[in-house]
């Protein structure tokens, strides 16, 4: 019993953990849905910078007649943390390079 007694703080700070990224996993597709919806809408030098912003390197490779396209995303504290928890709970769904075919 006391056993059960010591964990059940850490399990308690666990499971506020995860209700907070899990709140932070939504607020980020709640932006992208809005990003997505005001992108027509917005002039190139601001899209320009949100690409800037989100993207470190973009790369096209067309070696061996195959075009590839490697994307960095930017190293932002925010996004690294976010990024992490992510892959703490889904190792399969979480990348930090993008690699795509054309």
């Amino acid at each position: 019993m006391n056993q059960l007694l010591t964990e059940l703080p850490k399990l308690e700070a666990d499971y506020a953990r995860l209700k907070i990224d899990q709140v932070s996993v939504e607020e980020v597709i709640h932006e992208s849905r809005n990003l997505y919806e005001q992108w027509p809408k917005m002039d190139v030098d601001r899209k320009r910078s949100i690409v800037e912003a989100i993207f470190e390197k973009i790369e096209i490779d067309e070696r061996d007649g195959q075009g590839k396209i490697n994307i960095t995303y930017s190293g932002l504290t925010s996004s690294e943390e976010l990024c992490k928890s992510q892959q703490q709970m889904a190792p399969a769904t979480s990348m930090r390079r993008l690699s795509c075919q054309k």
